[in-house]
């Protein structure tokens, strides 16, 4: 479709369950990821791919993860995850603090879903923002699940960071 808030909504709502017998639209996702000239296409048809966990797309995430684009890098390092878990905790730690600040909820995803302690202070800077400001529900669970893995460590930067 020409339109690519219509491209975002079949990419949302695809369905790939039994994935072996739709090999034809996986291709064609795989082409919309990898060249669609609207980046938040591409980082939809990312997370569509994303939701397989198949090693095998590997190569589309990490192409994902030079783009310029933040929504694009966003959905590679959580597709990623779910392929390779060291391969995203890595890249996700040696993002610059400027692109982590706008990045912050795909890599609070991250290192929430690893258990990443060490995180907990950059974590603590979005939880606020996250759980009342969001208006996803999903994002606000997240951010809930990270408010309590904050208030019970003894992290004390992170108890800082959550209430400046």
């Amino acid at each position: 479709d020409s339109s690519y808030k219509i491209r975002i909504l079949a990419l949302e709502k695809v369905d790939l369950i039994n994935k072996f017998s739709k090999k034809d639209a996986i291709q064609k996702i795989i082409q919309i990821a990898n060249g669609d000239k609207k980046t938040l296409v591409q980082a939809a048809a990312i997370e569509t791919l994303g939701k397989l966990i198949d090693p095998e797309l590997i190569q589309i995430f990490n192409k994902g993860l030079s783009s310029a684009s933040y929504a694009v890098l966003g959905k590679s390092l959580i597709a990623l995850y779910y392929v390779d878990k060291a391969a995203a905790i890595k890249k996700s730690k040696a993002l610059p603090d400027e692109v982590r600040k706008i990045l912050a909820t795909p890599l609070t995803k991250i290192f929430i879903e690893s258990n990443d302690q060490t995180e907990l202070p950059f974590i603590a800077k979005s939880v606020v923002s996250g759980m009342f400001l969001s208006g996803d529900a999903a994002t606000k669970q997240l951010y809930e699940k990270a408010f309590k893995m904050i208030s019970e460590s003894n992290n004390m930067e992170a108890i800082q960071n959550l209430v400046l």
